[in-house]
């Protein structure tokens, strides 16, 4: 049966004339900037019109060849500990996400990278990152917080060589250009923000003919939230703390695969989790 529909799909073609609108609620509320290794690889083969279902693999190669480029350029950054970012790049569902079209692929490998980096600059240097390294940074910053806003903060290890000790003229320097880093980070997610304000739509906004086979989330309101947050910020920590131990959003890097659906046996995941813990705690390099 399988095989079936897969020589139907092949068996289409891409006409750029046919087109159907469809709805995808709130997708243009996210950055293009995680998505642009997927349409990066359609866009390469879009001239040919292909079978659309090799645009979808298309994407999905340029989703991992990208993630990948971003592990291993954090492995060799990384100055300690490069084995553990192998073992956390390894886990079932860090190798699903770039196999797929998910943003999350290049965002954590992103995130990866900038943390490596981080990690260099904290112990590797004695005094202020030059200018290459201070834009490389900012720029892997101003992406990721494109990617998700709370990644912004990623930034805030640009300050690591300040745990060390240099000169009071290099603390100064180093101070003014991580300042620099996290503007312009923060920056480029206000920017978007602007940008894409207003194209929220609430779930009672919907017509109520098509709202409930779409993916929206009754009650979920962006503005409601961020004033929550602002007005009561000790009680959303305590909530969001809440949220990761009780409903162990952790489990499914190491215990599940694919959407959720395919889940390892415990021995799996157990023994995954030591060898994670024995990594980390040997030193992993």
């Amino acid at each position: 049966m399988r095989l079936t529909y897969l020589e139907q799909a092949f068996a289409l073609r891409l006409d750029p004339r046919d087109q159907v609108f469809a709805d995808f609620p709130n997708t243009a509320l996210t950055s293009p900037v995680p998505y642009l290794p997927q349409a990066a690889g359609m866009a390469c083969l879009t001239a040919f019109r292909p079978p659309p279902i090799l645009l979808l693999y298309a994407g999905r190669l340029a989703n991992f060849a990208v993630w990948l480029l971003l592990m291993a350029a954090a492995v060799r950054a990384a100055p300690i500990g490069k084995w553990l970012f192998v073992m956390l790049a390894l886990m079932p569902m860090s190798i699903f996400q770039p196999a797929s079209l998910s943003p999350d692929a290049f965002t954590n490998g992103v995130a990866f990278l900038v943390t490596a980096l981080g990690l260099r600059l904290g112990l590797d240097s004695t005094q202020a990152p030059d200018g290459r390294a201070t834009i490389r940074f900012a720029a892997l910053a101003m992406a990721l917080a494109l990617c998700k806003f709370a990644y912004v903060f990623f930034g805030l290890l640009f300050f690591l060589p300040a745990l060390r000790w240099m000169e009071l003229t290099h603390r100064r320097r180093l101070f003014r250009q991580g300042l620099l880093v996290i503007g312009l980070a923060a920056l480029a997610w206000l920017a978007w923000t602007l940008a894409a304000r207003g194209l929220f739509l609430k779930y009672d906004q919907y017509d109520p003919l098509y709202r409930d086979g779409l993916a929206l989330r009754n009650g979920a309101d962006p503005d409601a939230q961020l004033a929550i947050v602002l007005t009561a910020p000790l009680t959303f920590v305590t909530r969001a703390t809440a949220s990761l131990v009780e409903q162990r959003i952790w489990e499914p890097l190491i215990a599940h695969l694919g959407w959720l659906d395919v889940i390892f046996p415990r021995w799996f995941i157990y023994a995954f989790g030591a060898g994670l813990a024995a990594t980390a705690l040997t030193g992993g390099t």
